[in-house]
């Protein structure tokens, strides 16, 4: 027999920590986190003879004069395409929340729309509007198929690498030719990539905040990534890429010394056959590339003048939970992007998830957007270098809980945004 309930917080966790629609934002973890935030937190779902077989996580934030707005993050963890259970958990958690003074719920299902390709091209394999007409049915408004950025909202088009059951040999050769070489590139310049701890947090504050001052976005602060380093402890890890410097200084000189062996060389073979224009080329390709060495190694002393043993190339903040690790926040210094830090830090990290058994690489927010003139075209082609499948989400839900007081607000809310 089916029944809806409140569940304890060890049950929910157990049964969505399982579940493939399993989603960092809505474990207990991310609800300790919203309690920190000054939300109520409830969680909520439906047995069959004792089982559960749904379960949502729900935040109640405070609206003056109207109650709550509450929030169930990546939706009710459930199976949409089972009207049965869509009905029950609508209306029953509907019903609670009205009891605790609900205005509106918003959910976002972590349920993907229809299937895409690395490319952004729908295949075909599936399309979920039956799911859409079910949740219209029962009285969610549906914001629409949305595409670009909204830093207010979770983002409906993310990027998957799929890491089930294959070798690290096997998932970098599947990255785009170019992918490789920045990972080959940024190995040959010996940029090191080590964990930091939350008292260094400022490295990945700073390098964000360049970011967003070159890429034009509002950067987080640094008790922001305090507090979720400390809402989710052992699920966090923050990375740092640098180049080291005295390493960096003895591989250019080793490489120097061989492309001299090899001009020698060359110069010896055009001495026996002049003529030879594959040899010419050659030299003249081996030549460019020594004095470019040459440069770089008379530049070695401003550059460790300024930074010492390390030069500061990026940093990243990731999620471990359930089977995927996801991809949450980057800086980079733009200046010396050419050592290829941001390929280090994720590759890094794909390795690591890999031997650690994860089922999937999140690389998170994409715009939806493919076409190289459009808003969000190059974090999209960055992350297809990876070999990162587009997947569409079926997008964000409104359900009036009191629709009087909602038809209010809302006309209230349109007249203060104008």
């Amino acid at each position: 027999m089916m029944y809806w309930t409140i569940l304890e917080k060890d049950e929910y966790q157990a049964f969505v920590s399982a579940h493939d629609q399993a989603d960092f934002l809505n474990s207990t973890l991310a609800g300790d986190k919203f309690k920190l935030d000054g939300c109520n937190v409830h969680y909520v779902g439906i047995k069959d003879d004792d089982r559960i077989i749904a379960a949502a996580m729900i935040a109640g934030y405070k609206v003056k004069y109207f109650g709550y707005y509450y929030y169930a993050p990546r939706g009710f963890v459930m199976d949409y395409k089972d009207q049965e259970v869509v009905k029950m958990m609508t209306e029953k958690t509907k019903a609670y929340l009205k009891k605790h003074h609900g205005l509106y719920l918003k959910i976002n299902p972590n349920v993907e729309y229809q299937d895409h390709d690395k490319d952004g091209n729908v295949i075909g394999s599936f399309k979920n509007d039956d799911i859409l007409k079910i949740l219209k049915d029962y009285g969610y408004i549906h914001k629409g198929l949305t595409k670009g950025y909204d830093l207010q909202e979770q983002c409906r088009w993310v990027s998957i690498i799929d890491l089930k059951e294959k070798t690290e040999d096997e998932v970098f050769k599947n990255f785009a030719s170019q992918t490789r070489n920045d990972i080959k590139t940024a190995d040959k310049y010996v940029v090191k990539v080590r964990e930091l701890k939350k008292d260094e947090l400022s490295i990945l504050y700073d390098m964000e905040e360049r970011a967003s001052e070159y890429h034009h976005f509002k950067a987080r602060s640094l008790a922001y990534f305090e507090e979720v380093f400390d809402a989710y402890g052992d699920h966090i890890k923050a990375l740092y890429a640098y180049l080291d410097i005295e390493e960096y200084h003895k591989r250019l000189l080793e490489e120097k010394a061989k492309e001299e062996a090899k001009m020698l060389s060359l110069q010896d073979d055009l001495i026996k056959t002049p003529n030879s224009a594959k040899k010419q080329r050659l030299l003249k390709a081996t030549k460019e590339y020594y004095d470019a060495l040459v440069k770089k190694i008379a530049n070695f002393d401003d550059l460790k003048k300024e930074f010492g043993k390390e030069l500061p190339l990026a940093s990243a903040m990731f999620m471990k939970y359930g089977k995927e690790v996801t991809y949450l926040f980057s800086g980079s210094e733009h200046k010396y992007r050419v050592y290829r830090g941001s390929y280090a830090i994720q590759w890094h990290m794909i390795k690591e998830a890999i031997a650690e058994g994860y089922e999937r690489y999140n690389m998170y927010g994409i715009s939806g957007n493919f076409n190289k003139d459009k808003d969000g075209y190059g974090v999209f082609d960055f992350k297809r270098g990876f070999d990162a499948k587009v997947v569409e989400l079926i997008g964000d839900f409104i359900l009036a809980i009191d629709p009087v007081r909602f038809y209010i607000y809302q006309k209230i809310k349109a007249i203060k945004d104008r």
